[in-house]
């Protein structure tokens, strides 16, 4: 995606349609997406083992100007565990 000269079009046919819209539909989309960044494997010799997920959580802003034309994107990192 390139500011200036990806359009909004471009961006649907690509990601498909967005997890959230902003305030004016046509303004500002909002894909989120997870990642398993890795897991831990705790246990004792002969006790019950747990496993832990980490997980990363992407949310990916878009915004469009007036002539539907790419303005600004950012990607928002969330980390947790589970």
């Amino acid at each position: 995606m390139k500011v200036g000269s990806t359009t909004r079009e471009d961006v649907l046919l690509r990601l498909g349609e967005p997890d959230k819209y902003g305030p004016t539909w046509r303004v500002q989309f909002e894909y989120r997406w997870k990642m398993v960044t890795g897991y831990l494997f705790v246990g004792a010799y002969r006790g019950p083992a747990h496993t832990f997920g980490f997980l990363e959580e992407n949310t990916l802003h878009i915004e469009f100007d007036e002539k539907n034309v790419l303005k600004a994107f950012e990607i928002e990192k969330i980390k947790s565990h589970k």
